[in-house]
């Protein structure tokens, strides 16, 4: 059930990412047509300043008319009564379309626009508009002093009736230095609206590069947790197996090494020679070490009932570092200190014994060390075992899986057992290099061991 929240929870992720990168390309594109809205309008500007400069050049060749002006254009006989209301029809229509630019607005919104003449002026916009962006604020704010002395100066014209060719000419200047000023600012938006453009490119090529990547990581996630899933199976098959295998080695195997044990003991009381006491406990040393054995797969096949009661755990080091054949070339180091702990002391002997075991193990022939260090907490002790041992391979946590091992002899179940007597007694245990060490934490009174 695990494998699967994950594989959905994963999905969604993807669901997501896919969904989020389709609103931010959509978002985008939207402004984008905004802003092509925005080069359109500044475009505008040309073609509304060149329909006031045909007026003026209209003007100029045919004349305002004796109703307007009582005096003819340049073209004679010409009679033509062309209304002022033209040219500033004209203009009206520029300055909204500039002022536009400045003010956003939506689809018959009606808004506000300054005046030569008066405060406020209704319109409609014809769309809606980005704001200008501000370093685009002093070519827009050119445009609009230039617009007000082109106004000011067709105003000036029109009511002092001065439509002479230099009058005509110097306002075409104006107008002209107008569309100069307004094409520059329709190249700079073109300019902005390109590396937009090429921006949304990249953005679109990197959410593309991301939704192929989390689809690939999602890929190997389902494969890995089906992998994982499968060799889950597949260590429960081995356990099962496993289980039926100890019910009988405790059976045939239990019953035997003890009435060996104890034949042994027997016959090393009659020993006399220290050659043969030697082999004697050397026989002893390989009973218990089987038995060990035994108990290690039986540990963890079923939690291990514990028999508490207060013991010197002084005198459990003692007795596991005995069940050990430590080499002349390794020197063990026991803390001088007594501390009495509430445990079952022949399943903490256990414990203690396969670390010092699997400490001589990595020590091997070279010479070495066994350092055991206690630190005595309110509630609680931390017993510290370093050795000068070869590194634990990575990662470190992998040695208290079951069936893990490094050695080429051994079931791999010596520090799942150990790991399980210790987790029994609601302690903790866990192991580092640099100097390999190993950390258990162990409660002292039998209020903590019944929490668990």
């Amino acid at each position: 059930m695990g494998f699967r929240r994950k594989i959905v929870t994963l999905i969604m992720i993807q669901i997501a990412i896919i969904i989020s990168s389709f609103f931010i390309t959509a978002y985008l594109e939207a402004e984008k047509t905004l802003a092509g809205h925005m080069i359109n309008t500044a475009g505008k500007n040309r073609v509304l300043a060149s329909q006031v400069e045909v007026e003026l050049h209209r003007i100029a060749l045919e004349g305002k008319g004796t109703s307007i002006s009582g005096s003819p254009g340049i073209i004679p006989g010409a009679e033509n009564d062309i209304p002022d209301e033209d040219i500033f029809d004209k203009l009206d229509a520029l300055r909204k379309n500039i002022y536009s630019l400045k003010h956003e607005g939506v689809f018959g919104t009606v808004m506000s626009i300054p005046t030569e003449n008066d405060s406020t002026s209704d319109w409609t916009l014809d769309g809606r508009l980005l704001p200008i962006a501000p370093q685009f604020d002093d070519d827009w704010q050119k445009i609009a002093e230039k617009y007000d002395v082109y106004h000011n100066s067709i105003t000036v014209m029109v009511s002092e009736n001065d439509y002479t060719m230099p009058s005509i000419e110097e306002r075409l200047r104006i107008g002209d230095e107008l569309i100069v000023l307004s094409d520059g600012l329709t190249a700079k938006l073109s300019n902005g609206l390109a590396a937009f453009s090429f921006q949304i490119i990249l953005l679109q090529i990197v959410l593309a590069a991301i939704n192929v990547a989390t689809h690939v990581f999602l890929i190997l996630v389902i494969i890995r947790v089906f992998r994982k899933a499968a060799e889950k199976r597949l260590e429960g098959e081995k356990f099962a197996a496993l289980g039926e295998f100890a019910a009988i080695l405790a059976h045939d195997m239990r019953n035997p090494l003890g009435t060996i044990y104890n034949s042994a003991k027997l016959v090393s009381k009659n020993v006399t020679d220290s050659k043969s006491k030697t082999e004697m406990k050397r026989i002893e040393r390989s009973i218990n070490r089987m038995s060990m054995q035994i108990e290690g797969v039986l540990s963890y096949l079923k939690v291990p009932r514990l028999e508490l009661d207060s013991h010197s755990l002084k005198e459990m080091l003692q007795t596991s570092i005995d069940d050990v054949e430590i080499p002349d070339n390794i020197k063990v180091n026991v803390p001088a200190d007594d501390i009495m702990i509430y445990c079952d002391a022949k399943k903490m002997e256990f414990v203690f014994t396969n670390l010092i075991l699997n400490a001589v193990q990595a020590i091997g022939t070279s010479a070495g060390y066994i350092t055991i260090s206690v630190e005595d907490a309110p509630g609680y002790i931390t017993l510290s075992l370093e050795d000068s041992g070869d590194a634990i391979p990575e990662p470190v946590d992998a040695i208290f899986r079951p069936l893990y091992t490094t050695k080429t002899h051994g079931a791999g179940l010596g520090l799942t057992s150990c790991k399980n007597v210790i987790k029994a007694h609601n302690g903790k245990i866990s192991a580092r290099n640099k100097p390999v060490t190993f950390t258990l934490e162990l409660p002292k009174d039998v209020a903590n061991i019944a929490k668990m």
